[in-house]
């Protein structure tokens, strides 16, 4: 298994979004609006926050390609590979030690992503 990241700023993963937001908008059903409506609009805005198109050029990280490479060539390679951030390594820790209710919370945390509010009763 091989893990690459946090790559999104040095990549174009996202650069399509908006299109995407669009489309997934226009399949919605009458229930989806009604029941999610406001929490998409609010969640792709902030992932569009993130949203920036860059010529696409090689990243300069290498140890994501020593990795690779070493996952690729060596004879019995290890089972994972992760390549992230330190503050990954250490949210990974935190999230295996804490019991699943405090866990849940720091993920919220850890993610800053908008809160979906049931709108419809």
């Amino acid at each position: 298994m091989f893990t690459p990241g946090s790559f999104v700023t040095e990549s174009n993963i996202i650069a399509r979004h908006a299109d995407h937001i669009h489309e997934m908008h226009k399949a919605f059903t009458k229930e989806q609006h009604a029941f999610y409506e406001d929490y998409f609009q609010r969640y792709n805005a902030h992932l569009l926050g993130i949203n920036i198109f860059k010529i696409p050029e090689k990243i300069k990280n290498n140890t994501l390609y020593n990795k690779f490479e070493e996952a690729l060539m060596l004879e019995t390679p290890k089972a994972a590979y992760k390549v992230e951030p330190f503050r990954y390594t250490l949210y990974h820790l935190i999230f295996k030690l804490t019991p699943f209710p405090i866990r849940d919370c720091f993920v919220v945390k850890f993610m800053n992503m908008p809160q979906y509010n049931m709108t419809q009763t």
